[in-house]
């Protein structure tokens, strides 16, 4: 998990941002025109690309940032447990387990736009659609 203490101040984007406060960018490349997220932006600039299955993470816990040093590599599990750790998780805190009785814990759960989701439910609506 990342550290909230941080010798260096946050660099907040003062462009557009998104619903849950994320600094967005319109950027055209070469097979594309579309919105960016400002952090990952400066990841890859930084860094290099962003390896699979890994995404960008605000140690400072500001989503407005966009300060190369507070940004780290991490895995959406990580990023869960970071958020349930410090109190700033997206679904509100009483939702512990999903409307089929699945806990909503590190490994169980996926968040998708802000909201959270059970694994063990998606499974189980998959293997019945192959069915």
């Amino acid at each position: 998990m990342g550290s909230t203490t941080l010798e260096t101040p946050c660099r907040e984007w003062q462009g557009g941002r998104n619903a849950h406060g994320y600094g967005m960018r319109q950027r055209k490349t070469a097979e594309r025109f579309g919105t960016k997220y400002v952090h990952r932006q400066v990841w890859i600039m930084v860094n290099g690309p962003i390896p699979a299955g890994m995404v960008v993470r605000h140690r400072c816990d500001n989503p407005a940032c966009f300060r190369y040093d507070h940004l780290e590599l991490g895995t959406q599990a990580d990023n869960i447990a970071d958020a349930v750790a410090r109190g700033r998780n997206s679904g509100p805190p009483s939702k512990t387990h999903c409307k089929n009785g699945h806990a909503f814990d590190v490994a169980n759960t996926y968040v998708y736009a802000g909201s959270q989701y059970c694994r063990a439910c998606r499974r189980e609506h998959s293997r019945k659609a192959r069915r």
